[in-house]
């Protein structure tokens, strides 16, 4: 599969429960920094990533890419590889274990 078929754009790339706030029926996000141009799929695999571990996660990331797809299409085939990206990306990425050899950003 090549880059190029995969969906690219305006990202968040910080869409974890924290950045998400729920007023009634409108969702809204916060804590921008981090956006830029990025895989969209970057930012499902954000999403889930801290929620692995719940017993309902596979529901979770059903209802997520069924929510998504209902408003624009996304190719999921590389979903696990974006999932692990995701994961090693930082010792804040709450995915796999950081090795403590990457640099932090500061503020």
């Amino acid at each position: 599969e090549k880059a190029e078929e995969l969906d690219f754009g305006l990202i968040h790339a910080d869409v974890v429960r924290e950045n998400v706030l729920l007023e009634g029926d409108k969702v809204k996000f916060i804590d921008f920094d981090d956006c830029g141009y990025g895989f969209r799929l970057f930012d499902v695999a954000t999403a889930l990533l801290k929620n692995r571990q719940e017993p309902d996660y596979p529901a979770l990331q059903s209802a997520l890419l069924a929510g998504y797809r209902s408003v624009r299409p996304l190719r999921t085939e590389l979903f696990p590889a974006f999932l692990m990206l995701r994961g090693s990306s930082g010792p804040s990425s709450g995915g796999l274990p950081h090795s403590g050899t990457g640099r932090s950003r500061s503020p």
